[in-house]
């Protein structure tokens, strides 16, 4: 959600291209394990002169759905589709400054989140979870663009009000990263296809993201770039086209996706600073997780 260092922007704004542009990587939600399959709301992103934008249905259900994004392959930038709740006396306005900023503190209104992760031009992911009924929410890019700055304030944000639940029920995941201050843990990766189950079981916003650990290097050496607020000095110890991650949720909530992954150590992150401030993210808080997938 929020642009905290150049380490972010590396892995959201440019690696996640190769991680999300294939059918292979893509990420799909897996089936309802109930018999009301959860309703399937597809969002387009489109870049057109300079103008960035998200067309979606005019009506969506609260309670369990599912949000297929798809980027237009004339695009030339990655995109995610990130929702947050939005409480009474709150407006997109205000989610906007908060997105924009890397210096304003993180609101502690901001408590409730959604979404899908980055997708290249010319693909698609989709990942299921559980709105409120009845409630405002606020939808965004979290990406940022060298020339014309985050697309959240260039056309890609805007809000809805959901309807009655869905009556579906979240799937099953086959495999469950649970986050909270300041860990993840993580159970029934493997290599190949995985449907995860991302679980906040934390008091704040978190969002997961796994990054392979190249052979050879060591957690420590992972840690020190990830706390670096400047370039690296050599070659980074991770691969960052390899990244996968999901979209922001909070206390509580949880988002269902598929993702193929190589056996090997990864490291898991969350950039997210503590409610009320502006930073540190919680990887430099200590919310670095290795995970080995065999």
């Amino acid at each position: 959600m929020r642009r905290i260092s150049w380490i972010a922007a590396v892995l959201i704004g440019i690696t996640l291209l190769v991680a999300c542009g294939s059918d292979d990587n893509k990420n799909t939600a897996a089936p309802p394990t109930s018999n009301a399959a959860p309703p399937r709301y597809k969002v387009t992103a489109t870049e057109v002169d300079g103008a960035y934008k998200f067309d979606l249905p005019p009506n969506v259900k609260g309670g369990v759905v599912s949000f297929e994004l798809a980027s237009a392959a004339s695009n030339q930038e990655p995109h995610d589709f990130q929702l947050v709740r939005l409480p009474t006396g709150h407006t997109l306005d205000d989610v906007l400054k908060q997105v924009s900023s890397d210096s304003a503190p993180l609101e502690a209104w901001l408590k409730s989140g959604a979404g899908v992760g980055t997708v290249a031009p010319g693909s698609s992911a989709t990942a299921t979870f559980e709105l409120a009924p009845n409630a405002q929410y606020a939808f965004f890019c979290t990406e940022t663009s060298e020339q014309i700055g985050p697309h959240s304030t260039h056309g890609m944000s805007g809000a809805f009000t959901t309807g009655a639940k869905s009556g579906a029920t979240l799937p099953t995941g086959s495999a469950t990263v649970t986050a909270s201050e300041y860990k993840f843990d993580a159970v029934g990766l493997k290599a190949g296809n995985n449907t995860i189950a991302f679980e906040n079981g934390g008091t704040m916003l978190h969002h997961l993201l796994m990054v392979p650990i190249l052979p050879g290097k060591t957690l420590d050496e992972v840690r020190a770039v990830f706390a670096s607020q400047g370039p690296p000095t050599g070659p980074p110890p991770v691969d960052f086209e390899k990244s996968i991650g999901s979209a922001v949720a909070g206390p509580g909530e949880s988002i269902v996706y598929k993702a193929n992954l190589e056996a090997g150590r990864y490291a898991a992150v969350c950039f997210l600073p503590d409610p009320g401030t502006a930073g540190p993210p919680h990887v430099v808080k200590g919310m670095l997780t290795e995970i080995d997938v065999k």
